[in-house]
């Protein structure tokens, strides 16, 4: 039987799901984009060991959070 991690991390997934809501919570309350200059650069790194879809997920879950948060101060994307 070959076993595929999709098929196989369901606990990956119910951990990354869990996290979202934290993760979305703490960048809404607390990045203050209106004290950002153009020359500051928010950078966001995945400092983790993990492998596969969840791993990216959860970066792109932040990234689009960012910009979200960029959107509703005003901000397009191509100022962020």
């Amino acid at each position: 039987m070959v076993l595929f991690y999709s098929n196989n991390s369901f606990y990956q997934r119910g951990v990354a799901n869990s996290a979202k809501k934290h993760v979305i919570e703490a960048i809404v309350e607390n990045l203050d984009i209106l004290n950002f200059s153009p020359s500051n650069t928010i950078k966001v790194a995945d400092l983790g060991c993990s492998v596969g879809l969840y791993t990216f997920l959860a970066v792109q879950n932040i990234l689009e959070t960012i910009e979200l948060k960029c959107q509703t101060q005003g901000l397009f994307s191509s100022q962020i």
